[in-house]
């Protein structure tokens, strides 16, 4: 954040950590110089779209129930092996396991299969640099598409635009140059997706040539941004978080909002159905 001007570091900051509360706990080390409801103010000024639910991102839990069906050991003895800077506490990854036992959503998220004009067999994906690393000799970050929690009940181009902001164009949305105008226009619904206690919307998402080169896509939260083959992404699958194979397939076989019926459909996750079985 250094050369950023007050009002630019306060921005960068929140997409950051996705918290005025994490920025007033290191309200001298990032020499900023608002209260609360001042950030907050100048936040709604810029047009960034504020932070859903929890501020860790969704491959936290993820990734870690996902070691859980791998190993196949209790959850405690899993949660021992944690970093401290792991934020999820037992309690809500027992709850989470519970929940996807019965079948529950609590929490909903949306997520972007973003390609280039023309390219349409391309996607962009990126290194998630904002998980711990969970057990020595595993490489830091999975990789993901973009994507992020939503609020429930709220228009499909906050839930959008909230993740764009966050994950893809971060330093524009810093420097008031965010490149896209009418978002909700430009994307088009694949499909609904239960991953653990999460219900992700995934939408696809075409980006002019212009603003696709992926040196123009940044955020606090991914890094090594690159567009890969759907096809690379399913042979090299071990290299992504839960879910996103399989987000991948769906969108390579056309799974659409002109289904049958013009419903968008409904898949359970790989991971979710062995956690139902072994635990």
């Amino acid at each position: 954040m250094e050369g950023l001007g007050h009002d630019e570091r306060v921005v960068a900051a929140y997409l950051k950590y996705g918290s005025v509360d994490e920025i007033l706990r290191r309200q001298e080390n990032l020499k900023i110089y608002l209260s609360q409801a001042g950030i907050h103010r100048l936040i709604s000024k810029w047009g960034v779209v504020k932070a859903a639910g929890p501020n860790t991102r969704i491959s936290e839990a993820v990734y870690f129930l996902e070691q859980l069906a791998f190993e196949k050991i209790p959850l405690e003895t899993l949660y021992r092996r944690m970093p401290p800077s792991f934020r999820t506490s037992a309690m809500t990854l027992h709850r989470i396991l519970s929940y996807v036992k019965g079948g529950v959503t609590r929490r909903v998220a949306t997520g972007l299969v973003i390609t280039k004009e023309g390219e349409p067999e391309k996607l962009l994906v990126a290194r998630d640099i904002s998980t711990p690393r969970m057990e020595y000799g595993k490489f830091y970050g999975a990789y993901s598409l973009p994507m992020g929690f939503s609020k429930k009940g709220e228009g499909m181009e906050n839930s959008v635009l909230r993740v764009l902001q966050q994950e893809v164009f971060s330093r524009q949305v810093v420097e008031r140059k965010f490149p896209l105008d009418d978002v909700a226009a430009r994307v088009k619904k694949i499909v609904d997706f239960d991953v653990i206690d999460i219900r992700l919307s995934l939408y696809h998402l075409v980006l002019p040539y212009e603003i696709s080169d992926s040196v123009l896509i940044n955020s606090y939260k991914l890094t090594d941004y690159r567009y890969l083959m759907a096809e690379e992404i399913l042979v090299q699958r071990d290299l992504f978080r839960a879910g996103v194979p399989e987000l991948c397939q769906m969108y390579i076989k056309g799974i659409s909002g002109e289904a049958v019926g013009g419903e968008i459909p409904l898949i359970v996750s790989d991971l979710n159905l062995v956690l139902c079985e072994e635990y």
